[in-house]
């Protein structure tokens, strides 16, 4: 089954990192997004805010397969903020959905449902999770 081209996606919503097919390796393109959102999070404006990250997968390989790529990616890009970037780990939030959530109108072996997804979080007062 061959991949469909990225442009071939509707308007997306919100923010992503994209991954390679079967890796959780994030590209220096996404690095350099990466960085720059910790440098974000990093401001006077932001240093209470919280951030969610949910991995996804596309619909190829097992259930469970999916489920354990698309954990590693969301832990990949806390590892990167946390790490790379500064940001405290009781900031991020992970969580792991699998293929379960592919993008409304795309197929499930398309591209650009390899993704982690970030969320923006308020802080409650009661920390970030």
């Amino acid at each position: 089954m061959a991949a469909a081209p990225l442009d071939s996606a509707p308007a997306e919503q919100g923010y992503f990192i994209r991954f390679p097919f079967n890796s959780n390796a994030l590209t220096p393109e996404y690095e350099a997004h990466l960085a720059r959102l910790a440098a974000v999070l990093s401001s006077a404006q932001l240093q209470n805010s919280c951030v969610k990250l949910v991995g996804h997968t596309d619909s190829i390989g097992s259930d469970q397969f999916n489920m354990r790529l698309s954990k590693t990616r969301a832990q990949r890009v806390a590892a990167y903020l946390a790490l790379e970037g500064g940001v405290a780990m009781e900031r991020i939030q992970t969580a792991a959905l699998g293929e379960k959530h592919l993008i409304k109108g795309l197929p499930g072996p398309h591209p650009l449902n390899r993704r982690v997804e970030i969320l923006a979080r308020h802080n409650t007062g009661k920390g970030c999770k």
